[in-house]
């Protein structure tokens, strides 16, 4: 018997190794599906709220319970339940058991939506309140119990963008919403956990277990909302896909995005001798651009040189065509330090640190400038009278 929820993907379940199941295989593997082997009928219901629980605002709370019992709890934490749309209580069950669900002030609740067959039971409630959920049963029995919440929080992805540098930490931020009731997202501020699965681009998987508002590990400003963690391993082009799951109490809520790794343009220094002997004429300084794009924007190019003494100096590169250039005249003998770096560089609309270093060494050689004295000549003029 095979059955089928669509959810974004398809997801099948086996009740039993048959035929079918190479076919079942090839099919989620051309559509990104998943596979889910079961050993019974009874083990359908499991499978079917495994797959709620990838669905964004649905969490599923699950009872164990060992034995044989005439009653159970299923409490909801009263500080989540202001987040709760609904809460849908359902039952696995012997065909002779009958169910009951009273609220935590044990009172039979308006329903939203009720349903009781001879295997299962369904209770639906609006806006639950916190407390312990109780369930009663005609006579004892094996059940098995799951409350699925419909929350009204979501997970916001705020970074990483489409496209990220290669080689470069990349910066998740994730933010914990709630929508209210006229579908505007609120930021929660606050308890909230985060963390992440990265399928890399060939297809490996690491996982960060921990998010940051505290200022710490790329968090930009403690107690915002804003939830961080870098991700340094990004020495691979191509698409990094990102899962993000946020806990806030028992409440899950899950999002994901991709990014985009390729390598950016950069600065190149021209291959310029690594010493100069200066004389009178200033060093000539050039660098130019490499995997050059036309979605590179980039405001100014300067170049920072420190002399052997420390002192630093700053000149303005100017275009031209494909390389910048300018000049700089030595005060000292020495090595001096030169860093290249664009202001405003961006790059798909990215902005990104646009820049490259490198040193040479100076020798001053004195020149000798001779004078010559200048040769002048006397004109003397004579009369005489008649």
């Amino acid at each position: 018997i095979v059955s089928y929820f669509w959810c974004q993907k398809f997801h099948f379940h086996l009740r039993r190794n048959t035929a079918q199941t190479p076919f079942l295989e090839k099919l989620i593997l051309e559509t990104g599906g998943n596979l889910t082997p079961v050993k019974s009928s009874a083990d359908l219901l499991e499978a079917y709220l495994a797959i709620f629980s990838q669905i964004k605002d649905r969490t599923i709370l699950h009872e164990n319970v060992p034995g044989k019992v005439s009653a159970l709890n299923i409490e909801i934490a009263p500080d989540l339940s202001p987040y709760i749309e609904k809460a849908s209580f359902v039952l696995s069950k012997p065909e002779h058991i009958s169910a009951e669900l009273l609220s935590p002030d044990k009172i039979t609740p308006d329903f939203l939506f009720e349903d009781n067959e001879p295997r299962y039971s369904v209770f639906t409630v609006e806006n639950p309140v916190g407390g312990e959920w109780s369930l009663h049963f005609s006579s004892d029995a094996e059940i098995q119990a799951y409350a699925i919440l419909h929350s009204r929080l979501r997970v916001k992805i705020i970074s990483p963008q489409e496209f990220h540098q290669v080689g470069q930490p990349l910066r998740i931020v994730v933010q914990m919403l709630e929508e209210t009731e006229n579908g505007e997202l609120r930021k929660i501020i606050g308890t909230s956990s985060f963390s992440a699965l990265i399928t890399n681009p060939d297809g490996s998987k690491e996982s960060l277990d921990l998010f940051y508002d505290d200022g710490t590990h790329g968090d930009e400003l403690s107690g915002d909302g804003n939830f961080t963690r870098l991700y340094i391993t990004t020495e691979q082009v191509g698409e990094y896909k990102i899962e993000i799951l946020g806990n806030k109490g028992s409440v899950q809520v899950t999002g994901e995005s991709q990014t985009i790794v390729e390598v950016f343009p950069q600065l190149l220094n021209d291959k310029a001798p690594i010493g100069y002997e200066v004389r009178a004429q200033p060093i000539l300084l050039n660098v130019y651009i490499d995997n050059l794009s036309d979605q590179l924007d980039i405001g100014e190019v300067k170049a920072l040189i420190q002399s052997p003494s420390g002192e630093e100096s700053q000149i303005q590169m100017t275009a031209s065509k494909d390389s910048f250039q300018g000049s700089f005249m030595p005060k000292e003998n020495g090595v001096y330090h030169l860093r290249f770096f664009a202001e405003n560089a961006t790059y798909r609309g990215i902005s990104y640190e646009l820049e490259v270093e490198a040193e040479f060494n100076v020798k001053i050689i004195r020149t000798l400038s001779v004078s010559l004295p200048r040769q002048t000549t006397t004109v003397g003029c004579f009369s005489k009278d008649y």
